[in-house]
């Protein structure tokens, strides 16, 4: 048998099945119909007989006649509050703020943003406590340097239109909840502790929270009332770093990997060390070039560039750390690094020292090689400057003598006695001789006249004579004349010739 449901102003039905009235979720059977379940219930399941359906409505929330399910509907917002059982929700009563439960103190905590969820779902209304007040449901610290001394404040007034205590004295800071002029309390405690502003902070008159230093600049030691400015040549640190000695900190170094905090936080000031220069509160090492040989500078400049004769790389605080010895490399006032000789130059060296500190194009008549200036070697010449091999300019030309640094392909003929090629001299060879200047062949100008010799370099036919008795075949050596043979005197031949009656001084037979 079916049964016709029982329509209220909810959607509830009710079904007959086996001669048994069931009702639906949301609805009880009374006994004669199906009825809603009671506001402040609810009714999760069909079936159900008891007003009481499936049980009260849960803490933070409300149930309307004829609900489904324990949270029903969230209570909303802070201003409202629903207790276990609630139809309907409950505004909150001026001084009180909205929690979880009766027991839950935290849910005013000051950090009311993390909490929004929770405060939606309030299942209770809690007095304002001394130290706070409360507004539209929220719990409030009384504003630094007011103290609230009663139960359920409603305004940031704390103790109503009564002046506070005082405000909170430069150097120092008062929280929230502060109870006298120099101090902070806990809830509910009546013990006060000085506050004085931490290191890296500065507290000015009625300072609620310490207010970070600021920028690079400044720095705040404990208990200071307003930043201070780095001085000249200083560089800000913060704490422990601060009272450290040590080397150069790469942290301060042109501001890099400071923390963010840290950026914020400085709270001592240290001169630059040596090798470093500081403006604006930065550290940063002396640029390349330069070197920094006192405390305190505060300059790009540094003491002074880098002498000749030496470099300075990044961070130096010694001028003569780095001499510039190799001669392939010079260093010029300010260098940073050696620079290495051009090709067709040579380096130069500062008086009494053999540091290198320029370099010079190499002269006509030589070349130049790994900062090392050579004369053109004999039988070439170096027409130019800036040469780099040793075939400088080229081969002096055939007829010409090329000493060691000749600027010129015919610089000298080839002097008599000799004969030049490629800018080379030669003696003339034994049995020949060079009556010139200016000859290119072995030859020379001839082969001697008989009857003389000729050594290597000979500039005459008839250089040196045959002794009486010999005779010259090729101008190389005299030989003695054999018996019945003319030799010398009347004999004109190279040759030795037969004696006949018409010479004389014919040696015996």
């Amino acid at each position: 048998m079916r049964w016709e449901p029982v329509l209220s102003l909810s959607f509830a039905l009710c079904i007959a099945a086996n001669d048994a009235l069931e009702c639906n979720s949301g609805a009880f059977f009374d006994g004669i119909k199906c009825a809603l379940c009671p506001g402040g219930s609810y009714g999760d399941r069909s079936g159900l007989t008891t007003p009481l359906c499936s049980g009260l409505c849960a803490g933070g929330y409300f149930c309307p006649e004829g609900s489904t399910a324990a949270r029903q509907r969230i209570c909303g917002r802070s201003v409202y509050y629903c207790p276990p059982g609630s139809a309907t929700r409950l505004s909150v009563t001026d001084g009180y703020y909205t929690t979880m439960s009766p027991t839950d103190p935290a849910f005013g905590s000051p950090l009311s943003s993390s909490r929004h969820i929770s405060r939606n779902a309030a299942a209770a209304q809690t007095k304002c406590e001394p130290g706070y007040y409360c507004a539209l449901g929220i719990r409030y610290p009384c504003p630094a340097g007011l103290f609230g001394e009663v139960y359920g404040l409603q305004s940031a007034s704390c103790t109503g239109d009564a002046a506070c205590s005082g405000l909170c004295p430069a150097g120092y800071y008062c929280p929230v909840g502060t109870c006298t002029q120099v101090g902070t309390k806990a809830p509910f405690s009546t013990v006060c502790e000085p506050s004085l502003c931490p290191a890296g902070y500065y507290c000015p008159l009625a300072s609620a929270q310490p207010v970070a230093c600021g920028a690079v600049d400044v720095f705040c030691p404990v208990g200071s009332s307003t930043p201070i400015f780095v001085a000249s040549g200083f560089y800000t640190t913060w704490t422990p770093v601060a009272t450290t000695a040590g080397d150069i900190s790469i942290a301060y170094l042109d501001g890099n990997v400071l923390a963010a905090a840290n950026r914020t936080l400085r709270s001592a000031q240290r001169v630059c060390e040596r090798g470093a220069y500081c403006v604006g509160g930065v550290k940063r090492l002396c640029p390349a070039g330069v070197y920094g040989s006192t405390l305190g500078l505060a300059s790009a400049a540094c003491t002074a560039p880098c002498p000749a004769g030496y470099f300075c790389p990044v961070g130096a605080s010694d001028a003569t750390a780095h001499p510039c010895s190799a001669k392939y490399a010079f260093c010029r006032q300010g260098s940073a690094r050696p620079t290495h000789v051009s090709e067709g130059f040579y380096t130069t060296v500062a008086p009494t020292t053999d540091r290198r500190v320029d370099q010079i194009m190499c002269p006509a008549g030589s070349y130049c090689v790994g900062g090392i200036v050579t004369l053109c070697p004999g039988g070439t010449y170096g027409s130019t400057t800036g040469l780099s091999t040793p075939l400088c300019s080229g081969r002096c030309k055939d007829g010409f003598l090329c000493a060691a640094g000749s600027t010129s392909a015919t610089p000298l003929p080839c002097p008599t006695g000799s004969y030049c090629t490629n800018g080379i001299a030669t003696l003339c060879p034994a049995g020949t001789y060079g009556s010139t200047t200016g000859l290119s062949m072995p030859a020379c100008s001839g082969k001697c006249r008989g009857r003389f010799v000729c050594a290597a370099g000979s500039t005459s036919p008839t250089e040196t004579p045959c002794a009486a008795g010999t005779y010259s075949k090729n101008g190389i050596r005299c030989w003695a004349c054999l018996p019945g043979f003319c030799c010398a005197g009347e004999c004109l031949s190279r040759e030795q010739t037969p004696c006949d009656a018409s010479v004389r001084n014919c040696p015996l037979v």
